[in-house]
C-alpha cells in the first residue's frame, strides 16, 4: 500500500497528457535510483514498480484523466523500459481487466468497462496474440475477434477436457498392464523359427491374454508393429494368425486404422512409411487378408486418381492439338512449345499408398497381388505416375535371365555388357523362365503392364527383342506348328502390340533399336506386321500421354522439314527426316504421304531420302501406302475431265520409284492390288502398272516404233536391248525381287486371272455408266497392265515356276476366262513344254545314230511330233468348253484355232532388219570407245569385250530363231491342208477366222496385231486349201464404221496397226506385177469363181493383176468413205477413232491423191471446230496434218494407181471375158452328168460368187474413174451398186447371229445366188447400170439433203 501511494504521488506530480515528458521523468527515477530506501529494492526490482506504475496509470484512464491516446502512447513506451514488458503489460491488462468485469456486473459501472475495452483495443496491436488468448477473460476475447463465440468455446472448450482426461482410449493399456505387454514383446522377440511352433507360440499368446487381461485387438496391433519391424516373421507371424482364428476382416480394419493416421495427398506432409506397405504386401502373400478388405482404407480415392490422371491426358492432348495448328505468331508458337514441355513430367501425387503397396509387391516380386491392385488402377495410371516401372522392369529382369543366357550361349555369341541381374529371396516370386514357352506366363503380363514404359529400360528393351528374335526365327521354318508354339507366337505378337513398337517411339532417334525390332518383324507375315502397324498408330499414340506428345513433336518437326525438302536440300533435310522415321516412322510418313498427294515434285526427292531410312521405316512406309490408296474419303475419279485423280497417279508414281531402287517386301501392296480387283476397283491397276515399268522394264506404250515392235518379236536379248531400250537389262535385279515375291506368295497368277476377268467387265460396273472416255481408259489400263503382266512372267519365269499355273481348259470353265487371255498366259507355258519336249526327243534320237548328228528333216519330224504331244492333250481337253460357249465352228478346225493362238510373233517372223540394225548399234559402240580418253586402257577393253559379247550373243539368237521359225513352217505346211473344210463356203470360213481370231488377237497388243496381219499372209502363201485371200482382205476393210464406233483408244492404235500392216502386204503386191505374179497368181487365195447364170457352171479363175489394182483402189475408196462418214458423226469417240487410224496406217493409206485432199479437208473443219470445244481431238487433227503432209509427195493420182482406159478397151476386155465364159460352159456341157451330180450333192460355197461381186465391183470402181467420179469429199452414202454388193457387206456379228437363225441362213444363201447379169460388151443398159453404180459410189457434198439423211441414218445405226 504505501508502494502504491508513493507511485500515486509521483505520478501526480507528471503531467500524463504530454506522455514524452511524462516518459522520461518516469525513465530517470528508476534508472537513477541504485536502491530503494524504504524497501530497498534493486534496480533489476523496478520490474515490480513499472507493473505498479501502469497499473495506477490504467486505473487513472478509466477514471477519464489523462486521455485515452495519450495513456495509449505513455503505456507502449513503459512496456519498453524492462525486457518482457509487452508481457508485463499483458499482467495489468488482465487483471483489470478482471476488476473491471467484476465491477462491471456488480456495480454497473459499464463505462469503466467499456473505456478498459476502448484502451485493450488500441494496445491489441502490441500485444502478443498468443498471451491475450492465454490471460484474458473470453468475453474480452470475443470482443477483440479472438473467438466467435464464447458459448460454443466454452462447449468445444469442455469436450477436448474431457477427450483429454476422461475418455478412455483404445490403444491406451500399455500403461495399465505394462508386465503383461512386455512379456507378449519378450515371446515375439525370441528365435521363433527354431524351435518354437506357432501353435506352442499361439498357447503362450492366450495365456498372457487371460492372464493380463489383455486387449486382443491391440495384441494383434503388435505383431503387426514386430513383423513390420522384422519381415522375417511373416510366414510364422502368418500362422499364428491362422491358429488364432482372426479373421481378415479384423486384421484389415486394424490396419485401416494405421494407414488413416497417413492420408494421402499434395498438401500432407507425413509420408506413409515403407514398412507399413511392405508388410500389408507380405500379408497378401501369405494370405493371411484379401485385397478387396483392406483396398477402401487406402488412399487416394479412386475417383481422385482418375480425375487427376482424365485431366493430365486432357491436357496433353489440348497441348497436341495447339502444336498441330496453324499459327502465325512466333511467339505463341513457342508457348505451345513450352506448354508440351512441361507436360512431360507428369503432375504430383503425393502419398499415393496404392502405387506405394505396387512398389513394395513388385519389390518383393509378388506380382500377382500387384496386378490385381493395378488392375483396379485406372489405366495407364501407374505407368506415368510414381516409380512402379523401375521395380517393374527389375522384376522382369529376373524372369527372362536364365532363357536369355541360355540363348545367347545356344547361338554363341557373348553376353552383352553390361548385363543386369537381380536376385528375389521372396516366395511369391514367379518362376524363372528357361523355355520359350514360359514367356505366355507372367513374362507377358509384365510387358503389357509397362507398355510404352518400357523405353525407360533400353537394355530389358533389347533383352525382349532378342528372345523374340530367336523363337521367330526357328518358328517360321518349321511347316508344323504345335499348340504351344502358335501360343508363343500370339504372345510375341502381343508383347510387339503393346510394348516393343509404342516403346520406340519415345526411345529416341536412334538407328539401332529400329533396326534391331526389324529383325523381329521381318519374320512375321506382312498381314500381321500391317495390323501391328495399325495399332500403333490408332491406339497406342491416342492413349498414353506421353505418347500423344510425342505424336505433337514428331508431326510439328516433320512439317517443318517437309516444309524445306527440295532436290537441293535432301542431304540436309533428309537426314533430320530420317531421324524422326527411326522411332515414329507412322507419324512420320502420314504427313509425307499427304504432302505426295499434293505436290508430285516431291516424289524424286523424297525417293533419294530413304536412302537414309531403316528397313522398319520403309516397310512402315508401304504400309502407309497403302492406307493412303485405299483412302475412301478421297475420289480416284477427276470429275471435270474424266480421269484418274492427279494424287493417285503421284502416289503410283512414287511406289514405282521407290520399289525400283529399295528391296523390301512388297506383298503387302500385291495383295491390295488383288483385293481391290476382287472388289472390282480399277482404278489402283495404275500403282500396278508404274511398279511393273520401274521394277521390270516391262512398259507397254502404243507410241513405239516398228523397229521396236518387231523386236518384240524377236529372242530374249533383242527384246530386252531393242524393245524396252535395256530396261530390262538394267531392271534385273529388281525384276528378280519382285518374282520372288509373286512366287513365294503365289499372287503371280492369280494376279493375272484377275486381271483378264476385271478386263471383261468394267464396262458393266456401276457408277461410271457416264464417263465414257473413262470407261475406255480403264479397260485400256486394265489390258495394259495385264499384257505387262504376263510378258514380266514371260521373261522371268521357269517353267518349274509356270506349274502353278492352271490347265487351259479349267481357265476357260473354272475361272472364267476369255479365249484370248487364256491362250496368252498358257501361250508360254506351251512354249516351254514344246521346246522341252523337243529337246527330249532330239536326245533320244541323237542316241540312236553313231555321231550324233541330226538332218534337218528329222530334226522338224521330232518337233512336229513334240507340238503334238504337248497341244493335242490340250486341244481334247478344251475342244468341248470351247465349243459350249458357242467359240468353235465347223467352218474352222479346231487345229486351226489352237495353232493360230498358240504362235506368236517370234514363231513366225525374223526380224532381221531389227538384228541388224541393233548389231550396228553395238558396233558403233566399240568404235567409241577408243575415244574415251578418260578411260584406262583395262576399262577400254573390258566395255570392247562386253560389247562384242552381246554381238555375239545377238548373232547366235537370230539364228536359233531362224531354225525355230523354219521348223514352224514346217508344221503349219503340215497342218495347213486340214483348216478349213472344204465343204463349208468360203465367206463363212472367213467370217469365223474374223470373228474369233483375228478381230479378237490384233486388239489384244501391237505385237498381236501384227502377227495377225502376218499370220494372213502365212495363211495365203501356203496355198491354203478353202481359203480366199481376196475376200478376206475385202472383209478386213469393209464397213469400219461399226468397228470404229465400239474401239477403245488402244484398241484403234492396234487395229490401225493391223491395217498398217495389211495394206503393206497389199499395197507390196500392188506395186509390181512380177511381185503379184510370183506370190499370188498361182495361189488357190486369188483364185476366182464366175457364173454367167444360175444355170451355168462355175468356173474357177486367177485375179488379173489390172483387176487386182482396181480392187485396191475400191479399197482405199471404202476405207476413206468410211472414216470420213466416222469424221463427220459428231461423235467424241468416232472422231478421236479415226484420226487414230489415219495416223497409224500413214503412209499406206490413203495412197490416192483425191481421197488423201478429201481426208485433210474433212479433218481441217474437225480441228477448227473442236479447237475450242475438245482441245484433244484439236491436238490429234492437227497431229495426223502435219504428218500428212510429210507424207504429200508420196501420195500418186488415181490414173497412175490403177489404169483408166476409154470405153472401148473395156467393151474388148468385155468380149474377150465373154468368150471365155463360152468355152467354160463347153467344157462344162461335156461333163453335164457329173457336174449335176456334185452340184446336188454340196452347196454352192459363198466365196465363188464373193468372188465374182469382187471384180464386178472393180470393174464398176474402174467405170467410175473412166467417168471422172468426183472423189470424196464430205461424206459417202451407205448403198453401193448391185455389182459390189457381196457378203462381205455383213459385220463379223450380223453374220455370227445369221448364222444360228433359219431366216438368217436363207438370207445368206440367197446372197450367195450366182449373179444373172450377163456381160455385153454393146448393151446399153449395162453401160447404164454403170453410170447408176458410178452415181451411187460417188460422195454427195454437205450440202445434199440425201446426203444429209443418209448420214443421219448411219449415225443412228452405229
Amino acid at each position: 500500500i504505501l508502494l502504491l501511494n508513493r507511485m500515486d504521488e509521483f505520478l501526480s506530480r507528471l503531467d500524463l497528457e504530454n506522455p514524452r515528458d511524462a516518459i522520461d521523468k518516469i525513465s530517470s527515477r528508476f534508472g537513477a535510483c541504485g536502491s530503494d530506501p524504504v524497501f530497498g529494492l534493486q534496480v533489476s526490482e523496478n520490474v515490480l514498480e513499472i507493473s505498479e506504475c501502469i497499473y495506477l496509470i490504467v486505473n487513472k484512464v478509466l477514471r477519464g484523466s489523462p486521455k485515452l491516446n495519450s495513456a495509449v502512447s505513455l503505456l507502449r513506451d513503459l512496456s519498453k523500459l524492462v525486457p518482457g514488458g509487452s508481457s508485463l503489460l499483458t499482467d495489468v491488462l488482465a487483471t483489470v481487466d478482471i476488476e473491471t468485469s467484476c465491477a462491471a456486473t456488480e456495480n454497473n459501472a459499464k463505462s469503466e468497462r467499456d473505456t478498459f475495452l476502448q484502451l485493450l483495443s488500441d494496445l491489441q496491436a502490441d500485444l502478443n496474440e498468443a498471451d491475450l488468448a492465454e490471460r484474458l477473460d473470453l468475453d474480452t476475447l470475443e470482443h477483440l475477434g479472438q473467438i466467435k463465440s464464447t458459448e460454443l468455446f466454452n462447449k468445444r472448450y469442455i469436450k477436448t477436457r474431457t477427450k483429454l482426461y476422461y475418455k478412455q482410449q483404445k490403444f491406451n493399456l500399455l500403461r495399465e498392464e505394462n508386465e503383461g505387454y512386455a512379456k507378449l514383446l519378450t515371446e515375439l522377440n525370441q528365435d521363433l523359427n527354431n524351435w518354437l511352433t506357432p501353435k506352442q507360440f499361439v498357447s503362450n499368446m492366450k495365456s498372457l491374454i487371460g492372464k493380463f487381461n489383455l486387449d486382443p485387438n491391440r495384441v494383434v496391433d503388435v505383431m503387426l508393429e514386430v513383423v513390420e519391424c522384422q519381415p522375417d516373421l511373416e510366414y510364422f507371424v502368418a500362422e499364428s494368425f491362422s491358429e488364432m482364428g482372426i479373421e481378415s476382416s479384423q486384421i484389415s480394419q486394424t490396419l485401416g486404422f494405421k494407414f488413416r493416421q497417413f492420408k494421402g495427398g499434395i498438401n500432407q506432409t507425413l509420408e506413409t512409411p515403407a514398412s507399413l506397405l511392405y508388410l500389408l504386401g507380405l500379408l497378401f502373400g501369405n494370405g493371411v487378408i484379401a485385397i478387396d478388405d483392406v483396398y477402401p482404407h487406402l488412399s487416394p480415392p479412386d475417383k481422385e486418381m482418375l480425375d487427376v490422371h482424365k485431366k493430365y491426358v486432357i491436357n496433353c492432348r489440348q497441348a497436341a492439338r495447339k502444336m498441330t495448328a496453324v499459327v502465325l505468331s512466333e511467339k505463341i508458337a513457342e508457348d505451345n512449345v513450352k506448354e508440351l514441355e512441361s507436360l512431360r513430367t507428369p503432375p504430383e501425387v503425393g502419398d499415393n499408398q496404392k502405387l506405394g503397396l505396387v512398389e513394395q509387391l513388385l519389390n518383393m516380386g509378388d506380382w500377382e497381388h500387384a496386378k490385381a491392385v493395378i488392375d483396379r488402377l485406372p489405366p495407364n495410371y501407374a505407368n506415368n505416375f510414381g516409380n512402379v516401372n523401375h521395380y517393374t522392369c527389375r522384376l522382369l529382369h529376373y524372369i527372362i535371365e536364365p532363357l536369355f543366357k541360355t540363348v545367347y550361349k545356344n547361338s554363341g555369341a557373348a553376353l552383352p555388357t553390361p548385363t543386369m541381374s537381380f536376385e528375389f529371396k521372396s516366395r511369391f516370386v514367379p518362376p524363372q523362365v528357361t523355355e520359350f514357352s514360359g514367356l505366355t506366363g507372367a513374362a507377358c503380363e509384365l510387358v503389357v503392364s509397362l507398355g510404352p514404359s518400357l523405353s525407360a529400360d533400353p537394355i530389358l528393351y533389347v533383352k525382349l527383342i532378342r528372345l523374340c528374335q530367336e523363337f521367330l526365327k526357328t518358328y517360321s521354318d518349321k511347316p508344323e506348328k504345335t499348340p504351344a508354339q502358335m501360343e508363343v507366337y500370339r504372345t510375341i505378337l502381343t508383347m510387339l502390340d503393346v510394348a516393343l513398337l509404342p516403346s520406340l517411339a519415345l526411345m529416341g532417334a536412334t538407328c539401332y533399336y529400329s533396326e534391331l525390332l526389324w529383325s523381329v518383324l521381318q519374320h512375321l507375315p506382312y498381314q500381321d506386321r500391317y495390323h501391328l502397324y495399325y495399332l500403333w498408330k490408332t491406339q497406342a499414340y491416342s492413349v498414353d500421354p506421353q505418347m500423344i506428345i510425342r505424336k505433337a513433336e514428331v508431326t510439328d518437326k516433320i512439317k517443318y522439314f517437309m516444309k524445306r525438302l527440295s532436290k537441293d536440300t535432301i542431304k540436309s533435310m533428309g537426314r533430320h527426316i530420317a531421324k524422326l522415321a527411326f522411332s515414329n516412322p507412322l507419324i512420320t510418313f502420314d504427313h509425307v504421304i499427304e504432302q505426295l498427294q499434293k505436290y508430285d515434285n516431291l516424289n524424286a526427292p523424297m525417293a533419294d531420302v530413304l536412302k537414309m531410312f531403316s528397313q522398319l521405316s520403309i516397310d512402315a512406309l508401304i504400309y502407309t501406302l497403302v492406307e493412303g490408296l485405299s483412302d475412301t474419303n478421297k475420289s480416284k475419279i477427276n470429275q471435270a475431265n474424266a480421269s484418274l485423280s492427279p494424287w493417285l497417279n503421284s502416289l503410283a508414281t512414287f511406289t514405282g520409284l521407290i520399289c525400283k531402287k529399295y528391296t523390301f517386301d512388297t506383298s503387302g501392296l500385291l495383295q491390295y492390288i488383288a483385293n481391290q480387283l476382287k472388289a472390282n476397283s480399277n482404278f489402283d491397276l495404275v500403282v500396278l502398272k508404274e511398279l511393273l515399268s520401274k521394277m521390270t522394264g516391262v512398259t507397254v506404250f502404243e507410241d513405239v516404233t516398228n523397229d521396236e515392235l518387231f523386236a518384240l518379236g524377236g529372242g530374249e536379248l533383242l527384246r530386252s536391248e531393242a524393245a524396252f531400250q535395256g530396261q530390262v537389262r538394267q531392271c534385273q535385279k529388281s525384276a528378280r525381287r519382285l518374282k520372288d515375291v509373286m512366287v513365294d506368295q503365289n499372287v503371280s497368277f492369280p494376279l493375272c486371272m484377275l486381271l483378264a476377268n476385271h478386263r471383261n467387265s468394267i464396262v458393266f460396273e456401276e457408277g461410271i455408266e457416264g464417263h465414257l472416255k473413262l470407261i475406255g481408259s480403264l479397260y485400256d489400263q486394265s489390258q495394259d497392265c495385264f499384257v505387262q503382266m504376263t510378258e514380266f512372267l514371260e521373261l522371268n519365269l521357269t517353267l518349274e515356276e509356270m506349274s502353278s499355273l492352271p490347265v487351259f481348259d479349267k481357265l476357260l470353265s473354272e475361272f472364267g476366262l476369255s479365249p484370248d487371255a487364256a491362250f496368252t498366259l498358257s501361250r508360254m507355258k506351251f512354249q516351254r513344254q514344246i521346246n522341252l519336249k523337243f529337246e527330249e526327243l532330239k536326245q533320244e534320237e541323237r542316241s540312236k545314230v553313231e555321231d550324233g548328228k541330226l538332218t534337218d528333216k528329222v530334226i522338224v519330224k521330232k518337233y512336229k511330233e513334240a507340238v503334238d504331244s504337248v497341244m493335242e492333250p490340250v486341244q481334247t481337253a478344251s475342244v468341248p468348253v470351247l465349243r459350249a460357249q458357242n467359240i468353235l465352228f465347223d467352218h474352222v478346225s479346231d487345229q486351226f484355232y489352237f495353232t493360230f493362238w498358240s504362235l506368236s510373233l517370234y514363231d513366225i517372223r525374223v526380224p532381221v532388219d531389227v538384228y541388224e540394225k541393233e548389231r550396228n548399234r553395238l558396233e558403233t559402240q566399240v568404235s567409241a570407245v577408243d575415244s574415251k580418253n578418260e578411260w584406262s586402257e583395262s576399262r577400254k577393253n573390258k566395255e570392247r569385250e562386253k560389247v562384242k559379247s552381246m554381238i555375239e550373243k545377238l548373232k547366235e539368237e537370230q539364228q536359233k530363231q531362224l531354225e525355230h521359225v523354219t521348223r514352224v513352217m514346217f508344221r503349219l505346211k503340215s497342218e495347213s491342208k486340214n483348216w478349213f473344210p472344204s465343204k463349208t463356203a468360203k465367206s463363212d470360213c472367213i467370217m469365223r477366222l474374223q470373228q474369233f481370231c483375228l478381230f479378237q488377237r490384233c486388239l489384244f497388243s501391237a505385237s498381236d496385231a501384227i502377227f495377225c496381219a502376218l499370220f494372213i499372209k502365212i495363211i495365203h502363201s501356203l496355198s491354203t486349201v478353202n481359203f480366199s485371200t481376196i475376200l478376206c482382205f475385202d472383209r478386213v476393210f469393209s464397213e469400219l464404221i461399226y468397228s470404229v464406233a465400239s474401239f477403245t483408244e488402244n484398241e484403234a492404235s492396234r487395229y490401225g496397226r493391223f491395217l498398217y500392216a495389211m495394206w503393206e502386204i497389199i499395197l507390196k503386191w500392188h506395186s509390181d506385177k512380177e511381185v503379184y505374179t510370183k506370190e499370188c497368181a498361182s495361189y488357190p487365195g486369188f483364185y476366182m469363181t464366175i457364173r454367167k447364170d444360175a444355170n451355168s457352171t462355175k468356173t474357177e479363175t486367177i485375179l488379173e493383176y489390172e483387176n487386182f489394182r482396181h480392187v485396191c483402189y475400191k479399197w482405199q475408196f471404202k476405207v476413206a468413205r468410211d472414216l470420213i462418214q466416222c469424221l463427220e458423226s459428231k461423235d467424241y469417240i468416232q472422231t478421236r477413232n479415226t484420226l487414230i487410224l489415219l495416223t497409224r496406217m500413214l503412209p499406206f493409206f490413203p495412197k490416192v491423191t483425191h481421197l488423201g485432199e478429201a481426208i485433210v479437208r474433212r479433218i481441217e473443219k474437225v480441228q477448227a471446230d473442236e479447237k475450242n470445244n475438245r482441245p484433244d481431238l484439236s491436238s490429234l487433227a492437227m497431229g495426223y496434218l502435219v504428218k500428212l503432209k510429210t507424207h504429200k509427195s508420196k501420195l500418186i493420182n488415181e490414173e497412175v494407181f490403177h489404169d483408166k482406159k476409154d470405153e472401148t478397151t473395156k467393151k474388148e476386155k468385155i468380149k474377150a471375158h465373154e468368150a471365155q465364159l463360152s468355152r467354160a460352159r463347153a467344157a462344162a456341157a461335156a461333163n453335164a452328168k457329173r457336174a449335176s451330180k456334185e452340184s446336188s450333192r454340196e452347196p454352192t460355197p459363198s466365196g465363188a460368187n464373193a468372188g465374182s461381186k469382187l471384180v464386178n465391183g472393180a470393174a464398176a470402181a474402174a467405170a467410175a474413174s473412166a467417168n471422172h467420179a468426183a472423189p470424196p469429199t464430205t461424206g459417202v452414202k451407205r448403198s453401193e451398186s448391185a455389182g459390189t454388193k457381196s457378203p462381205d457387206k455383213r459385220s463379223a456379228s450380223k453374220e455370227s447371229s445369221a448364222s444360228s437363225d433359219p431366216k438368217k441362213r436363207r438370207l445368206e444363201k440367197n446372197d450367195d445366188a450366182p449373179s444373172k447379169t450377163p456381160h455385153t460388151a454393146d448393151d446399153s443398159s449395162k453401160k447404164k447400170k454403170v453410170d447408176r453404180k458410178v452415181k451411187e459410189e460417188a460422195v454427195p457434198s454437205s450440202d445434199d439433203d440425201a446426203g444429209k439423211k443418209s448420214s443421219k441414218k448411219r449415225a443412228k445405226d452405229t
